[in-house]
Formats: C-alpha cells, sequence, structure tokens
C-alpha cells in the first residue's frame, strides 16, 4: 500500500509553493484521494474529521506532517495533542496566513486553528464547549437530546417529535420506542457495541443513548477535538463527567446511574438530524 510522509521540511515546502502569491487564499494536502484544506477564514475543510489527544496514530496509507506528531488517514486528521479552535494565538513555527492574518498552528504536537473544522457535509466537529449550553438563553430550554445532536432549538427537544411521533410516560422509556423515535429523525444507527473514540461517522459525531427504564432515557456525545465524550441531563448544565466525576472515555463503562440499558450508537449533527 503507498504510503505517503510530509515531514517538517517538506511541509514547510509545501506552504512555501503555496504562499508564493502575494497571500495564499487556501492549501490542502492530499491522502488517498481525501482532501484537506485550510481556508482563507480560519476553518479546516475536510472529507473526514478532527481528532485530539489521540494515544495511538493510524499507521497504513497516510500522510505524516510535523514529524509524525499529526496524520491523514481515511480523510480524517489525527493529533497526539490538542486541538484548539479560534484560537487568538498562533504559537508554533508552522504558520498557515492569509495576508498578513494567522490561519494555523502546530507546536507541540496542538493544532491551533483560527476557525472550525468542518467536514464536506457542512457538519462541524462538536467540542467541548460548556459555555455555550450553560449561558442563561440557553441551558433551561435545552435537553440532552439538543446537546447530543449539537442543536439548539430552545423547545426541549424530544426523539421524534419533529416528525409527528410522541413518546407516551413511562410506557415508551423503553430502547426500542426511543430507538425508533431517534431514527424518524435522521440519526444514523452505528451499533451496540462500543466503535472507538476516533470513529469516523463520514458525516457527523458519534452520539450514544441510553435508558432508565420506564423512567427516562439520556444522551451522550462524543466531543472529537478532545476524543472524550460529554452530556447535558435535562436542563442542568453541560457536563464532561460521569455520576462518579470522573471524565467519560467510553459511555458504556461510565457511571450512568439509573440509566442501565444500552441503547446503541448512533451518527448525526445539527445539519442531518431534524429534532423539534
Amino acid at each position: 500500500m503507498h504510503t505517503r510522509r510530509f515531514y517538517l521540511s517538506t511541509l514547510l515546502a509545501v506552504l512555501a509553493c503555496l504562499a508564493a502569491p502575494p497571500a495564499f487564499a487556501q492549501s490542502e494536502i492530499r491522502e488517498a484521494g481525501k482532501l484537506m484544506q485550510f481556508q482563507s477564514g480560519g476553518n479546516l475543510y475536510m472529507d473526514g474529521h478532527c481528532f485530539g489527544n489521540v494515544t495511538a496514530m493510524p499507521s497504513a496509507d497516510v500522510a505524516y506532517f510535523f514529524n509524525g506528531g499529526a496524520v491523514t488517514n481515511g480523510g480524517n486528521i489525527f493529533f497526539s495533542g490538542p486541538i484548539t479552535w479560534n484560537s487568538a494565538s498562533f504559537p508554533g513555527n508552522i504558520v498557515l496566513q492569509s495576508g498578513t492574518t494567522n490561519i494555523a498552528s502546530i507546536s507541540s504536537n496542538s493544532l491551533y486553528l483560527k476557525g472550525k473544522c468542518t467536514n464536506s457535509s457542512s457538519c462541524t466537529n462538536t467540542i467541548w464547549e460548556p459555555t455555550k449550553w450553560n449561558i442563561p438563553s440557553v441551558q433551561p430550554g435545552n435537553n440532552c437530546y439538543n446537546y447530543g445532536n449539537d442543536k439548539i432549538t430552545n423547545t426541549f427537544a424530544q426523539p421524534g417529535r419533529a416528525h409527528g411521533i410522541t413518546l407516551a410516560f413511562p410506557s415508551d422509556m423503553n430502547v426500542t420506542a426511543v430507538r425508533n423515535a431517534a431514527l424518524a429523525d435522521g440519526l444514523i444507527w452505528v451499533g451496540w457495541s462500543f466503535p472507538g473514540n476516533t470513529y469516523s461517522c463520514g458525516t457527523g459525531h458519534l452520539i450514544f443513548m441510553t435508558v432508565a427504564p420506564l423512567q427516562d432515557y439520556h444522551w451522550m456525545r462524543l466531543d472529537q477535538t478532545t476524543g472524550a465524550w460529554s452530556h447535558k441531563p435535562g436542563s442542568t448544565a453541560a457536563t464532561n463527567r460521569d455520576n462518579s466525576s470522573n471524565p467519560i472515555s467510553n459511555p458504556l463503562t461510565a457511571n450512568r446511574g439509573i440509566y442501565t440499558d444500552n441503547g446503541g450508537f448512533y451518527c448525526t449533527c445539527g445539519s442531518i438530524a431534524a429534532i423539534n
């Protein structure tokens, strides 16, 4: 299998070529027919997703850059360090510019980007950003289903309601009823088993459903830029901790309290799911 390696000197040479005009508007790296493109607004557009703090880098058919601290594989980008979106500082010695505006840099295996990471379907990578969800105008009217789908509606969204399905309480508080309602909203089924925190939905991000039988349902989401999970219980604040106050690396093994039943994993994003 053909493997291409872009080390620091190569990447700098590539950037030098791209920066030959007075100010380049975009730069791109292609790997196995997939495209990763930095644009002048600071956004990173790609066929896959961005995963930060990855402990095991992919090894097959990859483009390596920054001495292996970051790789692309199958349209996804993996960083051994964190990814900072909407960065105000660019400490790295690899800096992409549009005119005099810095738009990206890499330092100590971390990526700093002026904008966001958006895939080819216009789904933006999920980010652990509690301030977005915990402000007074958002927190009370958006629940775990809103948060899981990364979509603020201020309607306390319910699975299936946008498509004429009303979940009855308590009889429909079971995996089958909630799962069918979510699928009607456009969520894409992945499976019952944990697919891993670098699973690429292609369009969207991973979301997990769990049920407290005859009591309630709950949703958690993968924040792709940290490789960890978070959730928003009802009208309360978003959190990245489980019921034991531990970080959530796998929702199946996390302490979920009364939410004992595995409702499975799905792919979703705000522009895919029609929720209300």
